[in-house]
């Protein structure tokens, strides 16, 4: 178990450092238009987004092969790991960051 929480917190350090490098898109809308124009490779969702929220994402990560997420992380967690209050989802824009990300996210996904 102590394993799996070094990973998680790998992960969500990552995913600053994703932010930080200006790679990361924040907010379901912002989210949706970047997948729309294939600005994504990655989505990361929260499994306290909303239901809705959730199916949308979905269905455009479907729609533009994109590889959506949905994690058993906390908005609060999320949103600390990219400096915000809260985040619902995550984009990455960077193909190096989505596979850096992509190592550790089976491990909790």
């Amino acid at each position: 178990m102590r394993e799996n929480k070094n990973i998680r917190q790998i992960f969500l350090s990552n995913l600053g450092l994703a932010r930080k490098a200006g790679k990361a898109v924040l907010g379901s809308d912002n989210i949706y238009e970047k997948m729309s124009t294939d600005g994504l490779f990655m989505v990361i969702v929260s499994n306290d987004a909303s239901d809705n929220t959730k199916k949308k994402l979905k269905n455009r990560a479907d729609y533009t092969h994109t590889d959506i997420f949905f994690v058993d992380i906390s908005v609060e967690e999320l949103g600390k790991a990219v400096g915000k209050e809260l985040a619902y989802c995550v984009g990455i824009s960077d193909k190096n960051f989505k596979n850096l990300l992509s190592k550790s996210i089976d491990s909790f996904a």
